[in-house]
């Protein structure tokens, strides 16, 4: 490994690293679903300046993007029921 990947890889490891203690931090202030909302949409800028758009229809993008958050959302939301549900053993 040359030179110039060692130190991306250790900037990388670096960020990545860094990123667990800043959320640690922000989570004292700010709830999880707006941390969360923030970090998704500070990545989007950069991608959507950089990453170029797909070479398919418009109305694919758009329902790509709907069902992806509506399945993400019902994941997220429902999390708070299946942790109260306790599963039951039978006795033997």
């Amino acid at each position: 490994m040359n030179r110039k990947n060692l130190m991306l890889c250790l900037a990388v490891v670096t960020i990545w690293g860094a990123s667990f203690t800043a959320i640690k931090l922000a989570l004292g202030g700010v709830s999880p679903m707006l941390l969360a909302a923030l970090r998704f949409t500070l990545a989007a800028i950069p991608a959507i300046a950089f990453v170029p758009r797909p070479a398919v229809a418009l109305r694919y993008i758009i329902f790509y993007g709907f069902t992806v958050g509506v399945s993400v959302s019902s994941d997220v939301y429902s999390m708070p029921l299946q942790s109260e549900c306790q599963l039951v053993l039978p006795q033997s």
